[in-house]
């Protein structure tokens, strides 16, 4: 999941194109599949989720 954090922190960086709300959804929609495989908690899930769209709204 962290790999999966800093892959979409490049992404914000370079595709300043693409709107946060696009980037958050693609992440939140990432984090969910991560989490289903990895079997990790929900409030871990919900925590990333949460940087994720903080970090986007960051980038506007």
């Amino acid at each position: 999941m962290l790999l999966g954090m800093v892959m979409l922190v490049r992404e914000l960086q370079f595709q300043k194109t693409a709107s946060s709300i696009d980037v958050t959804l693609l992440g939140m929609v990432m984090l969910i599949k991560e989490s289903q495989s990895q079997k990790a908690s929900s409030l871990i899930d919900v925590t990333l989720s949460g940087m994720v769209m903080l970090v986007s709204e960051l980038q506007r």
